[in-house]
């Protein structure tokens, strides 16, 4: 592990507080399998808020310095896991992290990776990026959850071998498996991206924040990824109204509306009145 230090903007006490769950509390993994879901939600959010704010001598050594950590995780909560996402119960959630704008004013800072490291961090993971992260604010048991159906719909995220190509190299296992790191592997996300109906609007409303800090050049195409809703109170509430949770995506080459690799951007929170919601949405990879 290389070594690190308090980036200046955090707090020390807090980090310092929680050094225990860095280095290894004896009784960290029977206390986090007992947890209830929201308190584990909690507890990972709190520990990557407080990772994230760390500065390391080498930014690439981000993803593997947290390993021990991530891994401890995984199989505390008895999921799949990698990259500071968790599959299952904590999927939608753990994608949803933001940059932290009250430290992050100017944006993250994408992390390069020499060659001799092997692996390349995908852009819908915090560990691409140097600079401090938070998650958004969202309500407890009021939000639903877009599932993949195994039919095209929702997103999908099945770790694979590079080198094989049919379905029966999808990682089916039911013990949970920590995939940071791991160069054999396909880390991509395909999901459905939907069109902007009032782009205009959310990026005026300010209810996107970018990972870097600003919205990509005007020859991108630039689309949404609903990962949550809010749910309806009653049978009147319509979709239009609702609040949706979306991950902000863009086309990795300029001006190619065929172009199905996309990397993720930024994160909002807007009325579906805003998205196009009819059809199942443009299938797409992120990296």
């Amino acid at each position: 592990m290389s070594s690190y230090h308090l980036a200046r903007d955090a707090p020390a006490n807090s980090l310092e507080s929680n050094q225990a769950a860095f280095i290894g509390d004896a009784n960290f993994p029977e206390l986090a399998t007992k947890s209830s879901k929201g308190a584990k939600i909690l507890l990972y959010e709190s520990l990557y808020k407080q990772y994230s704010r760390l500065q390391f001598t080498k930014a690439s050594d981000r993803p593997i310095a947290i390993a021990g950590l991530e891994q401890r995780l995984v199989r505390a909560f008895n999921t799949n896991g990698g990259y500071g996402i968790f599959e299952g119960n904590f999927f939608g959630r753990s994608l949803l992290w933001q940059r932290d704008v009250s430290v992050e004013k100017g944006g993250l800072k994408k992390i390069y990776f020499p060659f001799m490291a092997q692996y390349r961090v995908p852009t819908w993971s915090w560990m691409a990026y140097e600079g401090a992260i938070t998650f958004m604010n969202l309500p407890f048991a009021r939000v639903q959850w877009e599932q993949y159906d195994g039919e095209g719909k929702g997103i999908q995220w099945q770790w694979r071998a590079h080198n094989k190509s049919n379905s029966s190299s999808l990682q089916s296992s039911s013990s949970p498996a920590w995939h940071t790191g791991d160069f054999s592997e396909d880390a991509s996300l395909m999901m459905p991206a939907r069109d902007f109906v009032n782009f205009a609007a959310a990026r005026s409303d300010r209810r996107i924040v970018y990972d870097r800090g600003t919205q990509p050049k005007l020859d991108r195409i630039v689309k949404c990824v609903v990962v949550g809703t809010e749910k309806p109170e009653s049978n009147m509430d319509v979709a239009a109204k609702l609040e949706h949770y979306v991950l902000i995506v863009a086309a990795k080459r300029n001006n190619s509306a065929d172009d199905e690799i996309y990397e993720r951007v930024g994160v909002g929170a807007f009325p579906g009145s805003w998205i196009d919601l009819g059809g199942p949405g443009m299938r797409v990879r992120i990296f």
